[in-house]
């Protein structure tokens, strides 16, 4: 009696499991954010490497390395702070690839671009644009400054690619800034001499409140809704 019980709900088991992956598979591509603390730990871009991995379909890993958030100003820069700020991007963009490496599967390949899009008018040009290939696998957001990096692509074509291959599975992480731009209502900053430390305190935190797309003063557009990062 117990061995054809137990054959009965293993039959159940087996049933359900075809049904739920049935029922994921009907809902589309797996939206996927990650997002990290302050630093460019192995492990920690080695896990967002794993989850770009697994979204590959062609074996050819594609990264989009993003540094919206470097700069200290959103509208200009000059050439010597461009190209600073391009090789410590490309530096980051390295790392991210060799995490990548380190995880990817012995057929695949990795590679990661980076965009140079540090201040407003790069989120118009079209070869900046046409970085977002087809089977884009992963987006990765530099950690800087939040508030520079909205003001870089809020209600852009380049937000607008962002977004579009977000929804069409590329995982997206980020660290620091890059991690902050992840939810649609965003720290801006702290009020007065407030800081981290007093995040917790109501009225210490500067926050950037959604209030729809064409909002210029809020996250990523396609960001987490329910949390604040």
């Amino acid at each position: 009696m117990k061995k054809h019980w137990f054959i009965l709900c293993l039959i159940l088991v087996i049933n359900v499991g075809l049904n739920f992956q049935t029922v994921q598979a009907d809902r589309g591509p797996l939206h996927t954010l990650i997002p990290i603390g302050s630093d460019y730990g192995s492990d920690t871009l080695q896990l967002f490497a794993q989850a770009a991995v697994q979204r590959d379909t062609n074996g050819i890993v594609d990264l989009l390395v993003i540094p919206i958030t470097y700069g200290t100003d959103a509208y200009s820069t000059t050439n010597g702070e461009r190209q600073k700020n391009l090789t410590l991007a490309d530096y980051r963009r390295s790392q991210i690839e060799a995490a990548c490496n380190a995880v990817k599967l012995t057929e695949q390949t990795c590679r990661a671009v980076l965009a140079p899009v540090l201040i407003r008018s790069d989120a118009y040009l079209q070869s900046n644009l046409d970085l977002f290939v087809p089977d884009l696998d992963g987006m990765y957001i530099l950690g800087g400054d939040q508030t520079i990096g909205m003001k870089v692509v809020a209600n852009t074509p380049f937000e607008e690619r962002m977004a579009n291959a977000f929804n069409l599975g590329a995982v997206v992480s980020g660290n620091s800034a890059g991690a902050a731009v992840q939810s649609r209502n965003m720290i801006n900053g702290y009020v007065g001499n407030n800081g981290p430390e007093n995040g917790f305190q109501q009225g210490s935190v500067d926050l950037w409140l959604y209030d729809g797309p064409t909002d210029d003063t809020r996250g990523l557009s396609f960001g987490i809704s329910n949390a604040i990062f």
